[in-house]
């Protein structure tokens, strides 16, 4: 074989050799290509389940504190002096309708830590949800009370509205206390149920099933607010715990 005929040769053979090298590094890259891809993919889907995740969070967070502030404006008035209290209620119901809502987003979203952290949230705000109802029936009856009264010193529902204000007086002053911690339960509650007594026996003097049920609306909310723990120091652990569970979930 000539010269020429040995380099035809060789030139063949390098070719067959060159053919599966140059498509092994073409399949090489390609893999190279789908896991970079892939890892892409990975990065934007994560950052996109983060932002879905903060988004429900986000929305959670802002029902429960309208909670809050409905129950806050309670005892507000409005630029005329009034309080609408029957719009506030409907509002608390509403709000807390819409917590209950949102809490199934994070159900859905995760993780588990969050949700039940929001499920502890949840029920502080309906905690606080009843208390504030519990309170507007008890406004509404001290007007009662005062409206029974009129402007006649003498009359029975005069000694009705001062044990009213002093037992609610003294059911908030107890609620602060425990929302301070400044003392314990037993100390707070001290002499509590003499002034309730107090006030059922003067209230037991206005006949009709009217003043009945306004006498349970007042004691009702005295004694719902005289718990170990209070609506709102309960709240405002659940909300930390809750904003721990997110914070940790978004790092």
């Amino acid at each position: 074989m000539d010269l020429q005929g040995i380099g035809a040769v060789a030139a063949a053979a390098a070719a067959v050799v060159t053919i599966p090298i140059s498509m092994l590094m073409g399949r090489r890259q390609m893999q190279n290509a789908v896991e970079t891809v892939q890892e892409q993919g990975a990065v934007v889907h994560s950052q996109w389940r983060r932002e879905v995740r903060r988004e429900a969070y986000i929305a959670f967070l802002s029902k429960t504190t309208r909670v809050i502030e409905l129950a806050d404006e309670v005892t507000k008035p409005a630029a005329d002096g009034r309080v609408e209290r029957a719009a506030i209620r409907d509002q608390i119901a509403m709000g807390v309708a819409e917590v209950r809502s949102e809490r199934f987003s994070i159900e859905l979203e995760g993780p588990d830590t969050v949700f039940s952290a929001a499920e502890r949230l949840m029920v502080a705000s309906g905690r606080i949800a009843q208390r504030t109802t519990l309170q507007i029936d008890c406004l509404d009856a001290l007007r009662y009370f005062e409206d029974s009264a009129g402007s006649d010193p003498s009359h029975e529902a005069v000694q009705v509205v001062r044990a009213a204000g002093r037992l609610v007086g003294r059911a908030e002053s107890i609620e602060r206390q425990l929302d301070q911690e400044s003392t314990s339960h037993a100390e707070a509650t001290a002499h509590f149920s003499e002034t309730l007594m107090e006030f059922l026996e003067a209230s037991n003097a206005l006949p009709g099933s009217e003043a009945a049920q306004r006498r349970m609306h007042v004691s009702a909310y005295a004694a719902s607010i005289t718990v170990p723990l209070s609506a709102r120091k309960a709240w405002r652990d659940a909300h930390r715990e809750f904003m721990r569970a997110v914070r940790a979930a978004l790092d």
